[in-house]
Parts: C-alpha cells; sequence; structure tokens
C-alpha cells in the first residue's frame, strides 16, 4: 500500500516532470516545423535552419532536465525553474502577437515552476 507522504512527495515531481517535458517537445516540434519550412522552400533559409538548431539544442537539456526531475535529482529542478522564468518572459513577449499562445506559455510556466518549488519544498535533498 501506498503511503500517504509517498503521494505527497510524488506528485508535484510527476506532474513539473511531465510539463517539463511537455515543453521539451515543443521545442522538437517547433525544430521540426521549421525544418519542414526549411525543406519546401524558405525565403530566408539561413533563418529557418538557425532557428531549427537552436530549438534543437534548447530542447535536448530541457529533456534532460525533465528526466532528471522524475528522478529526484536536484540540477533537473534548478534547470527547469531557470527555464520557466525565461518561459514566462517569453509569453509575456508573445502575448503581444498572440493572446491565447502567450496565455497558455505563461499558464504552463507558472504550473510547471510552482510544482518544481513545492517538489523542493518537499524534498530539499540537503
Amino acid at each position: 500500500m501506498i503511503s500517504r507522504s509517498t503521494v505527497n512527495r510524488v506528485a508535484p515531481r510527476a506532474v513539473a516532470a511531465a510539463l517539463v517535458a511537455l515543453e521539451a517537445l515543443a521545442l522538437v516540434v517547433g525544430a521540426l516545423a521549421y525544418a519542414w519550412h526549411g525543406v519546401a522552400g524558405s525565403d530566408d533559409p539561413a533563418l529557418t535552419w538557425s532557428l531549427v538548431a537552436m530549438l534543437a539544442v534548447l530542447a535536448a537539456p530541457l529533456a534532460a532536465a525533465a528526466a532528471a526531475v522524475a528522478r529526484g535529482r536536484r540540477w533537473g529542478r534548478s534547470y527547469g525553474i531557470m527555464w520557466q522564468v525565461l518561459q514566462v518572459a517569453a509569453g509575456w513577449y508573445l502575448l503581444e502577437v498572440s493572446s491565447a499562445g502567450g496565455i497558455a506559455t505563461v499558464a504552463v510556466a507558472l504550473a510547471a515552476g510552482a510544482a518544481l518549488v513545492i517538489d523542493t519544498r518537499r524534498d530539499p535533498q540537503l
């Protein structure tokens, strides 16, 4: 039987890991979309392929951080919190272009950040 303290400790960690993994997946999907655009013949191929490379480079450590959060590693949580701060800034800027996209970005960043902080408070690993 699973104890209540185990569930309380695991729940925020699982939510945080899932949300950070979802963000990494979104970066991969973005990289694939830009790659498709580049293959189809973009107007500015240098920019397109630079975006593909940037998104892929950002997705790899973020996916590793999601796996680390799932395992309860401290570095994954700190990387995840840093990423959420950047996501809030990106979402704030995105509000000017797309209200729905900006709100979704900020909401996911706040939810993931809160789950990461709650997990840190419940299991500081000191």
